[in-house]
């Protein structure tokens, strides 16, 4: 099938930014994610990419985008903007796609253990991060540039994040591996290209557990 008809995850994203590079079927997945999501807040730093997804955005809709730093957590859970359209007395699904590899070991673990702390059970944790695999860091870093914090983590480290949650199948595994197809969901997302080892970036879905009752 030709790659114009099928939604691919680089042009969804161009679309959803503001951009221009994209096709038909691009719009219609992108469209399809945004009625498939109940509330859900977009968060960035980027001023610009914010103003950008708000113009896309309806007004008054249940889908927002407003400004903040992950690295902050608690600001963005005390955010009057986030406690509009989420109930954090209720189960919730948080993306953290793409961004921890960006801020130091630290700063990630405060920002999953935060954010998770506050997770009831039965809410999702979606990651993909970075992995320091066999591929050599430094031409990832000059790829980015030298302001840039880049830092991976081990498969256990990462698989730690996912600490009271029960990871659903097929488990922490390259990015190429998801989304894995389930009954009652729309296919899958086109990926860009067949996974290599140079992709070194592994992708997880966990859902916290519920307490045990004691006997």
């Amino acid at each position: 099938m030709s790659q114009v008809h099928r939604g691919r995850t680089s042009r969804i994203y161009d679309y959803l930014l503001g951009g221009k590079d994209h096709f038909a079927a691009d719009r219609q997945a992108a469209q399809r994610l945004i009625a498939a999501l109940p509330d859900a807040p977009y968060v960035d730093r980027d001023l610009t990419a914010v103003r950008q997804a708000q113009a896309l955005l309806p007004a008054g809709g249940e889908v927002i985008a407003f400004e903040g730093d992950a690295r902050e957590p608690g600001a963005i859970l005390a955010s009057p903007a986030l406690a509009g359209v989420i109930d954090l007395a209720r189960p919730v699904c948080l993306l953290l796609v793409s961004m921890l590899h960006f801020v130091t070991a630290a700063e990630a673990d405060m920002i999953v253990g935060t954010f998770r702390e506050r997770m009831v059970p039965g809410s999702y944790l979606v990651i993909s991060q970075g992995h320091a695999g066999p591929v050599p860091r430094e031409p990832v870093q000059d790829a980015y540039g030298s302001r840039v914090t880049l830092t991976g983590r081990a498969a256990a480290e990462i698989a730690a994040y996912f600490d009271g949650f029960d990871l659903v199948p097929p488990g922490l595994v390259p990015v190429g591996e998801w989304p894995a197809a389930q009954p009652g969901m729309p296919p899958p997302l086109e990926p860009a290209s067949a996974v290599s080892p140079q992709a070194a970036m592994l992708a997880g879905v966990g859902r916290k557990v519920f307490p045990q009752r004691g006997g």
